[in-house]
């Protein structure tokens, strides 16, 4: 799905429930449009390319998002992928793209509204991943952004610049790479438009994976 450029505040409003200290509204710039799948990469997509399937959940697998990967592992998945096109691009999202892509102009807890709504709008507080696209897309026509796994981004974590940010991509270094989206576990506000977490580049979980973007 190609996302335009354009300007968009990054964090979340003071009040909102489940709001962090490392979330402060800032206005940011994105000036190139970039592509974004409109999913997480499935288990088909990661074993057509890698050749085994690490997953936890995979009834139905081909449709399910892969999970246990880490971050290392992902960018071993684009690397090989990159190598097998004409024009590799392909990449992780920044987190400024990723929330940028989520929020599709929005302002409110969730791309669809105020409220949570689990059984209509994502797969949040369940017992398992569930198949890519079922439930319906925010306005840019991207699925999966809240719940259902955790998405890696390309970003090491580090607290927001409080002036105009143009194509933040975190610092140079770090301990810890950005995670975003929740997912079917771990509550709610997780699966806020704004919500930052991070795990160390070997860190793999049942709940976390990554889609693609170039």
């Amino acid at each position: 799905m190609f996302i335009k450029p354009g300007k968009f505040f990054m964090g979340s409003s003071v009040g909102e429930v489940g709001r962090r200290n490392n979330e402060q509204r800032h206005l940011v710039s994105i000036t190139e449009g970039f592509y974004i799948q409109k999913t997480p990469v499935t288990q088909y997509q990661w074993t057509k390319i890698i050749g085994y399937n690490p997953s936890r959940f995979r009834k139905n697998g081909d449709h399910r998002p892969v999970e246990n990967i880490d971050w290392i592992e992902a960018q071993k998945f684009i690397a090989k992928l990159n190598r097998m096109v004409i024009d590799p691009k392909y990449r992780l999202p920044t987190e400024a793209e990723w929330e940028y892509a989520c929020r599709c102009g929005r302002y409110t807890p969730f791309s669809f509204g105020e409220s949570y709504l689990a059984a209509k709008s994502a797969n949040i507080d369940t017992m398992g991943t569930s198949e890519v696209a079922s439930f319906p897309p925010n306005a840019w026509g991207i699925h999966d952004m809240h719940g259902n796994v955790w998405e890696w981004c390309q970003d090491w974590i580090s607290d927001y610049t409080p002036t105009v940010d143009i194509d933040p991509r975190g610092p140079e270094n770090g301990s810890l790479k950005v995670i975003r989206g929740g997912s079917w576990e771990g509550g709610v506000v997780y699966c806020r438009s704004a919500c930052r977490e991070a795990r160390n580049v070997n860190s793999s979980f049942c709940n976390l994976g990554f889609r693609l973007c170039y």
